[in-house]
């Protein structure tokens, strides 16, 4: 038995898309909460420098670390893997690639506008 385990392949442990898609969504979610790096490093207790790696990609982010990062978002851990990560239900794959800051903003406030109107018509009914 020792000598299967000594024959095994190694595994290391890469980055891979999925890492890096995880990394984004984290980062299009704390920039609609218009929360800082050190603020949600503090909250889940990393240094911001980590922060920025787990949003790059470049670190990968272990289960108990990712839900206590959607814990300090307001989040499930599920909406990092699909496209509901932000309640007002716009597509981060889109936003996470606008690269102006202050545009970033500007479609966040329209996207809460519409999800507002609609909760006010909703409530109507």
């Amino acid at each position: 038995m020792r000598d299967q385990v000594d024959t095994l392949p190694s595994t290391t442990k890469r980055v891979s898309d999925v890492d890096r898609q995880v990394g984004a969504r984290v980062k299009a979610v704390r920039n609609h909460l218009r929360m800082s790096q050190s603020l949600l490093a503090s909250k889940i207790g990393v240094t911001f420098q980590q922060v920025q790696k787990y949003e790059k990609g470049t670190n990968r982010v272990g289960a108990s670390r990712l839900q206590r990062i959607a814990d300090a978002l307001g989040v499930s851990v599920s909406s990092f893997f699909d496209n509901t990560a932000v309640s007002t239900g716009f597509d981060l794959e889109e936003y996470v690639h606008i690269p102006d800051p202050n545009l970033r903003l500007q479609v966040v406030k329209l996207v809460e506008a519409f999800e507002q109107r609609k909760a006010s018509l909703a409530a109507q009914r």
